[in-house]
Protein backbone atom coordinates (compact mmCIF):
# COMPACT_ATOMS: atom_id res chain seq x y z
CA UNK A 1 0.00 0.00 0.00
CA UNK A 2 1.49 2.96 -1.10
CA UNK A 3 1.48 6.21 1.27
CA UNK A 4 -0.82 8.36 -0.72
CA UNK A 5 -3.33 5.13 -1.66
CA UNK A 6 -3.08 2.93 -4.25
CA UNK A 7 -0.53 0.74 -6.27
CA UNK A 8 3.20 1.33 -7.35
CA UNK A 9 4.66 -0.33 -10.48
CA UNK A 10 8.40 -1.07 -8.48
CA UNK A 11 11.62 -2.38 -10.06
CA UNK A 12 14.71 -3.33 -7.80
CA UNK A 13 18.11 -5.75 -7.79
CA UNK A 14 18.13 -8.78 -7.56
CA UNK A 15 19.10 -8.53 -4.34
CA UNK A 16 16.05 -6.56 -3.02
CA UNK A 17 17.80 -3.17 -2.99
CA UNK A 18 17.71 0.23 -5.20
CA UNK A 19 13.72 -0.03 -5.06
CA UNK A 20 12.57 2.66 -7.28
CA UNK A 21 8.76 3.13 -8.28
CA UNK A 22 8.09 3.31 -11.77
CA UNK A 23 4.25 4.74 -11.87
CA UNK A 24 1.81 5.13 -9.41
CA UNK A 25 -1.85 4.62 -9.52
CA UNK A 26 -5.07 5.25 -6.99
CA UNK A 27 -8.29 3.50 -6.83
CA UNK A 28 -9.89 2.79 -9.60
CA UNK A 29 -6.66 2.91 -11.54
CA UNK A 30 -4.89 0.46 -9.72
CA UNK A 31 -2.21 -2.21 -10.83
CA UNK A 32 -3.28 -5.56 -11.06
CA UNK A 33 -6.10 -5.65 -8.47
CA UNK A 34 -6.77 -8.98 -7.76
CA UNK A 35 -3.25 -10.31 -8.55
CA UNK A 36 -3.80 -12.64 -11.20
CA UNK A 37 -1.37 -10.95 -14.04
CA UNK A 38 1.54 -8.94 -12.61
CA UNK A 39 4.01 -7.04 -15.24
CA UNK A 40 6.27 -8.33 -17.78
CA UNK A 41 9.60 -7.01 -18.76
CA UNK A 42 9.96 -6.77 -22.73
CA UNK A 43 13.26 -9.10 -23.87
CA UNK A 44 15.61 -6.10 -23.71
CA UNK A 45 14.90 -4.73 -20.54
CA UNK A 46 13.71 -1.58 -21.45
CA UNK A 47 10.33 -1.54 -21.11
CA UNK A 48 7.85 -2.75 -18.63
CA UNK A 49 3.88 -3.89 -19.82
CA UNK A 50 1.06 -4.07 -16.98
CA UNK A 51 -2.89 -4.46 -16.61
CA UNK A 52 -4.36 -1.40 -14.98
CA UNK A 53 -7.38 -1.78 -13.57
CA UNK A 54 -8.12 -4.91 -15.62
CA UNK A 55 -9.39 -2.78 -18.59
CA UNK A 56 -6.30 -1.92 -20.17
CA UNK A 57 -2.49 -2.16 -21.03
CA UNK A 58 0.10 0.18 -19.72
CA UNK A 59 3.20 0.02 -21.44
CA UNK A 60 5.99 1.66 -19.24
CA UNK A 61 9.96 3.38 -20.25
CA UNK A 62 12.29 1.85 -17.48
CA UNK A 63 12.98 4.93 -16.13
CA UNK A 64 9.47 5.78 -16.32
CA UNK A 65 8.97 9.20 -18.07
CA UNK A 66 7.36 7.42 -20.90
CA UNK A 67 4.10 5.64 -20.85
CA UNK A 68 1.22 4.63 -23.43
CA UNK A 69 -1.85 2.33 -23.82
CA UNK A 70 -1.66 -0.08 -25.93
CA UNK A 71 -4.67 -1.80 -27.52
CA UNK A 72 -8.29 -1.59 -26.30
CA UNK A 73 -9.48 0.25 -23.09
CA UNK A 74 -12.52 -2.03 -22.12
CA UNK A 75 -11.40 -5.63 -22.22
CA UNK A 76 -13.61 -7.33 -19.42
CA UNK A 77 -10.65 -8.05 -17.71
CA UNK A 78 -6.64 -8.82 -18.19
CA UNK A 79 -5.80 -12.22 -17.11
CA UNK A 80 -2.03 -12.17 -17.85
CA UNK A 81 0.48 -11.22 -20.88
CA UNK A 82 3.60 -11.65 -21.59
CA UNK A 83 6.37 -10.17 -24.53
CA UNK A 84 7.09 -11.78 -27.71
CA UNK A 85 10.92 -12.68 -28.16
CA UNK A 86 11.02 -9.21 -30.57
CA UNK A 87 9.00 -7.09 -28.55
CA UNK A 88 7.16 -6.05 -31.27
CA UNK A 89 3.87 -7.78 -30.17
CA UNK A 90 2.12 -8.74 -26.34
CA UNK A 91 0.49 -12.18 -25.83
CA UNK A 92 -2.54 -11.37 -23.60
CA UNK A 93 -4.94 -13.79 -21.98
CA UNK A 94 -8.07 -11.76 -21.61
CA UNK A 95 -12.14 -11.56 -21.92
CA UNK A 96 -13.43 -8.97 -24.79
CA UNK A 97 -16.51 -6.72 -24.36
CA UNK A 98 -18.16 -9.26 -26.61
CA UNK A 99 -17.18 -12.40 -25.60
CA UNK A 100 -17.74 -14.56 -21.90
CA UNK A 101 -14.22 -16.57 -21.76
CA UNK A 102 -10.51 -15.79 -21.58
CA UNK A 103 -8.96 -16.24 -25.41
CA UNK A 104 -5.46 -15.92 -26.00
CA UNK A 105 -4.71 -12.28 -28.20
CA UNK A 106 -1.73 -11.05 -30.11
CA UNK A 107 -1.39 -7.07 -29.75
CA UNK A 108 0.89 -5.68 -32.01
CA UNK A 109 3.17 -2.96 -30.65
CA UNK A 110 3.59 -0.27 -30.56
CA UNK A 111 0.18 0.71 -32.66
CA UNK A 112 -2.09 -2.12 -30.60
CA UNK A 113 -3.79 -3.75 -33.59
CA UNK A 114 -5.55 -7.01 -31.38
CA UNK A 115 -5.84 -10.42 -33.68
CA UNK A 116 -7.14 -13.25 -32.04
CA UNK A 117 -5.22 -16.40 -31.32
CA UNK A 118 -7.45 -18.55 -29.99
CA UNK A 119 -11.42 -18.78 -30.66
CA UNK A 120 -12.98 -21.89 -29.44
CA UNK A 121 -15.62 -22.90 -26.65
CA UNK A 122 -12.75 -23.38 -23.69
CA UNK A 123 -11.03 -20.82 -21.78
CA UNK A 124 -7.26 -19.85 -21.94
CA UNK A 125 -5.29 -18.60 -18.99
CA UNK A 126 -1.89 -17.63 -17.55
CA UNK A 127 -0.19 -17.64 -20.76
CA UNK A 128 3.33 -17.92 -21.24
CA UNK A 129 5.88 -17.50 -23.76
CA UNK A 130 9.27 -19.50 -24.59
CA UNK A 131 12.43 -17.04 -25.00
CA UNK A 132 12.29 -17.97 -28.94
CA UNK A 133 8.37 -17.48 -29.00
CA UNK A 134 8.00 -20.30 -30.64
CA UNK A 135 6.38 -21.68 -27.27
CA UNK A 136 3.30 -20.65 -26.21
CA UNK A 137 1.65 -22.36 -22.84
CA UNK A 138 -1.18 -21.44 -21.65
CA UNK A 139 -3.65 -23.11 -18.66
CA UNK A 140 -7.28 -24.86 -20.87
CA UNK A 141 -10.49 -24.41 -18.99
CA UNK A 142 -13.18 -26.20 -20.79
CA UNK A 143 -16.97 -26.13 -19.10
CA UNK A 144 -18.99 -29.12 -18.85
CA UNK A 145 -22.63 -28.37 -17.76
CA UNK A 146 -25.97 -30.53 -19.31
CA UNK A 147 -29.67 -30.37 -18.32
CA UNK A 148 -31.44 -33.39 -16.49
CA UNK A 149 -35.19 -33.76 -15.73
CA UNK A 150 -36.46 -35.88 -12.64
CA UNK A 151 -39.66 -36.34 -10.25
CA UNK A 152 -39.11 -33.61 -7.89
CA UNK A 153 -39.69 -35.92 -5.27
CA UNK A 154 -36.99 -38.67 -6.06
CA UNK A 155 -34.41 -35.98 -6.81
CA UNK A 156 -31.50 -38.04 -6.53
CA UNK A 157 -27.63 -38.08 -7.87
CA UNK A 158 -28.13 -38.27 -11.37
CA UNK A 159 -26.08 -41.44 -11.86
CA UNK A 160 -27.90 -43.27 -9.09
CA UNK A 161 -31.53 -42.06 -9.91
CA UNK A 162 -33.50 -44.33 -12.44
CA UNK A 163 -36.30 -41.26 -12.91
CA UNK A 164 -33.65 -38.69 -14.16
CA UNK A 165 -33.04 -38.05 -17.63
CA UNK A 166 -30.08 -35.74 -19.68
CA UNK A 167 -31.85 -33.54 -21.58
CA UNK A 168 -28.96 -32.15 -23.28
CA UNK A 169 -25.13 -33.26 -24.38
CA UNK A 170 -21.69 -31.71 -24.89
CA UNK A 171 -19.76 -28.96 -23.29
CA UNK A 172 -20.32 -25.49 -22.54
CA UNK A 173 -22.59 -23.44 -20.15
CA UNK A 174 -26.42 -24.19 -20.16
CA UNK A 175 -28.57 -22.53 -17.97
CA UNK A 176 -25.73 -20.65 -15.50
CA UNK A 177 -28.20 -17.07 -15.75
CA UNK A 178 -31.34 -18.55 -16.30
CA UNK A 179 -33.86 -21.56 -16.87
CA UNK A 180 -37.51 -21.62 -16.73
CA UNK A 181 -40.47 -24.08 -18.16
CA UNK A 182 -42.71 -23.27 -20.86
CA UNK A 183 -45.79 -25.35 -19.92
CA UNK A 184 -45.59 -28.51 -18.79
CA UNK A 185 -43.16 -29.88 -21.64
CA UNK A 186 -40.69 -27.34 -22.70
CA UNK A 187 -37.22 -25.80 -20.89
CA UNK A 188 -36.33 -22.42 -22.12
CA UNK A 189 -32.10 -21.70 -20.87
CA UNK A 190 -29.16 -19.59 -21.47
CA UNK A 191 -26.14 -21.21 -22.67
CA UNK A 192 -22.68 -19.40 -23.80
CA UNK A 193 -21.00 -19.51 -26.76
CA UNK A 194 -17.33 -18.30 -27.11
CA UNK A 195 -18.59 -14.55 -28.07
CA UNK A 196 -22.42 -14.68 -26.92
CA UNK A 197 -24.89 -15.96 -24.49
CA UNK A 198 -28.26 -17.00 -26.26
CA UNK A 199 -31.43 -18.56 -25.41
CA UNK A 200 -32.59 -22.19 -26.47
CA UNK A 201 -35.40 -24.82 -25.85
CA UNK A 202 -35.91 -27.83 -25.61
CA UNK A 203 -38.80 -30.78 -25.78
CA UNK A 204 -38.74 -32.65 -22.29
CA UNK A 205 -39.96 -35.68 -23.90
CA UNK A 206 -37.80 -35.64 -26.71
CA UNK A 207 -36.11 -34.29 -29.66
CA UNK A 208 -33.03 -31.88 -29.98
CA UNK A 209 -32.51 -28.79 -28.45
CA UNK A 210 -33.26 -25.85 -30.53
CA UNK A 211 -31.47 -22.43 -30.56
CA UNK A 212 -34.04 -19.24 -29.99
CA UNK A 213 -31.57 -16.64 -30.48
CA UNK A 214 -28.44 -16.32 -32.34
CA UNK A 215 -25.68 -13.66 -31.49
CA UNK A 216 -28.11 -11.66 -28.74
CA UNK A 217 -25.76 -10.87 -24.85
CA UNK A 218 -28.50 -12.14 -22.24
CA UNK A 219 -28.86 -10.25 -19.05
CA UNK A 220 -28.80 -12.19 -15.85
CA UNK A 221 -32.59 -11.99 -14.60
CA UNK A 222 -34.08 -11.03 -17.98
CA UNK A 223 -35.12 -14.39 -18.96
CA UNK A 224 -39.22 -15.93 -18.55
CA UNK A 225 -41.45 -18.21 -19.72
CA UNK A 226 -44.44 -17.19 -20.27
CA UNK A 227 -47.26 -19.56 -22.03
CA UNK A 228 -46.13 -19.83 -25.44
CA UNK A 229 -43.65 -17.13 -25.25
CA UNK A 230 -40.14 -15.99 -23.95
CA UNK A 231 -39.54 -12.48 -22.64
CA UNK A 232 -35.80 -11.95 -21.97
CA UNK A 233 -33.19 -8.44 -21.78
CA UNK A 234 -30.04 -8.58 -23.67
CA UNK A 235 -27.13 -6.29 -24.23
CA UNK A 236 -25.50 -4.48 -27.34
CA UNK A 237 -22.59 -2.04 -26.41
CA UNK A 238 -23.91 0.20 -24.07
CA UNK A 239 -27.98 -0.46 -25.14
CA UNK A 240 -30.31 -2.91 -23.07
CA UNK A 241 -33.38 -4.21 -24.95
CA UNK A 242 -36.11 -6.09 -24.02
CA UNK A 243 -37.55 -9.00 -26.64
CA UNK A 244 -40.78 -11.11 -26.82
CA UNK A 245 -40.24 -14.27 -29.01
CA UNK A 246 -43.49 -16.47 -29.67
CA UNK A 247 -42.14 -20.13 -29.75
CA UNK A 248 -45.63 -21.72 -30.90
Amino acid sequence: DVEIGGDALMTATADGTEERAIAIRKVPERFNPSGESGASWSPDGKLIAVPVAGHRIAVFSIDGKRQRTVGPTDWGWINSLSWTGDARALIVSAISPARRLYQVHEISYPDGRVSLVTKDTTGYSSVSLAATSNVLSAIRTEVSANLWIAAAHTVQPATTNEQSRQLTTGTGELGVKELDWIGEDRLVYTFVHTQTEDVGAIDVNGGPAAEVTHGEQILGGGLCGCGGHIVFASRSGNETDLWKIDLD
